[in-house]
C-alpha cells in the first residue's frame, strides 16, 4: 500500500510542476476598462491613453479632449495605432496565469493597470 501511495504523491508533485509551469506561459489579457479616462481627437476620430500622450507616442495638440473609454467607443472612435500595444500605454495588459491564481488566493496583491477610478497607474 505504501508503494502506491508514494507513487501517487510523486505523480501529484509532477502534475502540479507541470501546473505551475504552465502558469508562467500562459498569459491572460486585461482590457481598458469602459470607464478610463482617455484623449480623444475628433478630427481623427480616434482615441488615446494619457501614458502614451506623456511618453509622447501620441501627439499631446491632436488629443486634447478627456473623456471615457465608453464614450469614444459611442463615438465610435478607435484607439490610436501607435498606442494599441505600446509599454507603457497601451490599452491591454498582460499578465501570466500564475500571477493572476496567486493574486486571487490572496498571496499576491492584485494589480491592475486602472483604478477604480479610470485613472491610468503606468
Amino acid at each position: 500500500m505504501n508503494v502506491y501511495i508514494k507513487a501517487i504523491r510523486n505523480w501529484l508533485g509532477f502534475i502540479i510542476l507541470i501546473l505551475v509551469a504552465i502558469g508562467f506561459y500562459v498569459e491572460i489579457g486585461e482590457t481598458t476598462p469602459d470607464n478610463a479616462k482617455v484623449f480623444i481627437s475628433h478630427s481623427k476620430k480616434e482615441y488615446t491613453s494619457p501614458p502614451c500622450v506623456e511618453n509622447g507616442i501620441s501627439d499631446a495638440l491632436l488629443f486634447n479632449t478627456i473623456s471615457t473609454k465608453a464614450e469614444a467607443n459611442e463615438l465610435d472612435y478607435s484607439p490610436e495605432k501607435n498606442c494599441r500595444n505600446q509599454r507603457p500605454g497601451g490599452f491591454t495588459n498582460s499578465k501570466y496565469l500564475i500571477t493572476e491564481i496567486l493574486e486571487y488566493i490572496g498571496l499576491l496583491s492584485e494589480k491592475t493597470r486602472w483604478s477604480e477610478q479610470g485613472d491610468w497607474y503606468y
